[in-house]
């Protein structure tokens, strides 16, 4: 019944956006813009245009609330192209990937998080920079429609056609990517809803932060000096299996199972025995729902447990044989992980088509310009040079 509400009410705000369209082209005359010549060309390159102007207002509009508020970019990419700051020096990189093909990302270079006043100060920063794009791209499109009108009232569009059809686009674009950052679906979350999210969610916060931190300059002597983050993680983590079903848990653990490929710490016996209950009881499939990252945390808590010695290779492979089939079902990583797999379980040397064909996650063809992100996976794909 929730689902199909969601439909009607998809549907209606369809409807309504489509008649605000109509009307919008009647009432400003969009058809007069047609009365000359225009190349189909020049239409598409005015797209192209008004498009990347849009989407880099959007991304530099976090990257500026970010930068007002002292807190420094580490990298920013709008569509194929990136600017990636190393040390003090930022890089142009043409970086194709998936995640950024329709749009853009900003992403932080984030302090330190060592006592809850700083946390609430950085969640603040974080949560008001959501909010500030999709603001901007409203006023983008306000401003786009005003300067129109200025053209259509002085009947100066056919004289300047390219620079009313460009104002037309950015009036689109603009107010697509404000009324699409509304959007929420199971992991996708718009800048409102993120907004909302991050300014309540404690929990969800902190392993946000914490996934950031990853991405940091210094990034291993940020997250040793984020003692109350990391504390706080652990803390989630801990309880993980005394609270069933919370996703967010299973992120808590799959952080510090890579903070401890990292290197950075060493996990407690309290955490090493929830994994391995959690393994016996074997409860994550069906207890959580389906989701890349549940998958990937299942993945990693086997290699984890291998690794350890904490559960015998021949109970992994029992296990693995009758969850492997439900496991990332249909996903770009699941043939890295099968790989994997009877690369660390079943002594199938495939380190040099794992590090060729590395892919962990659908986020790692962006991620993975972090040299941390990549280290995981090699350490994880170095492990069984130990383990017997």
């Amino acid at each position: 019944m929730k689902k199909f509400c969601q439909y009607i009410l998809v549907l209606v705000i369809s409807i309504l956006f489509g008649i605000g369209i109509g009307t919008f082209m009647i009432e400003f005359e969009i058809d007069k813009l047609f009365e000359h010549r225009i190349y189909y060309a020049t239409i598409i390159g005015l797209f192209v245009l008004a498009m990347l102007f849009s989407v880099t207002l959007h991304e530099l509009s976090h990257a500026f609330y970010f930068w007002i508020n002292k807190v420094p970019l580490r990298f920013v990419a709008i569509f194929l192209f990136g600017f990636y700051k190393d040390d003090k020096k930022w890089k142009f990189i043409f970086y194709p990937n998936k995640i950024t093909l329709t749009g853009g990302i900003a992403i932080p270079d984030l302090p330190a998080v060592n006592n809850e006043s700083q946390f609430k100060k950085i969640r603040k920063i974080y949560s008001r920079a959501l909010l500030f794009a999709p603001i901007i791209s409203f006023v983008e499109a306000i401003v786009a429609m005003v300067a129109y009108a200025t053209l259509l009232f002085s009947e100066l569009i056919t004289k300047y056609t390219n620079a009313s059809v460009f104002l037309v686009f950015c009036i689109f674009i603009g107010f697509t990517i404000f009324f699409s950052s509304f959007l929420k679906a199971e992991n996708i979350y718009g800048d409102f809803p993120a907004y909302k999210l991050y300014k309540e969610n404690d929990k969800k916060t902190i392993l946000q932060l914490g996934e950031y931190l990853i991405f940091a300059n210094n990034w291993k002597k940020k997250i040793m000096d984020s003692d109350w983050l990391v504390d706080e993680i652990l803390k989630y983590a801990r309880r993980a299996n005394a609270e069933p079903g919370d996703s967010t848990n299973l992120g808590m653990l799959d952080w510090v199972i890579q903070m401890e490929y990292l290197g950075v710490f060493e996990l407690d016996d309290e955490i090493n025995e929830t994994l391995k209950l959690m393994f016996e009881e074997n409860k994550i499939l069906s207890e959580y729902p389906q989701s890349e990252e549940r998958d990937i945390f299942y993945f990693h808590m086997i290699y984890k447990l291998l690794k350890d010695g904490q559960v015998e290779k021949c109970v992994l492979q029992e296990m693995m044989n009758q969850s492997s089939k439900k496991l990332l079902k249909g996903m770009p990583s699941n043939e890295y992980y099968t790989r994997l797999t009877k690369h660390l379980l079943y002594d199938c040397d495939y380190t040099e088509w794992l590090n060729k064909n590395m892919n962990p996650s659908s986020s790692f063809t962006l991620l993975g310009l972090f040299e941390p992100v990549k280290e995981i996976e090699r350490r994880i794909i170095q492990q069984n040079v130990t383990v017997t």
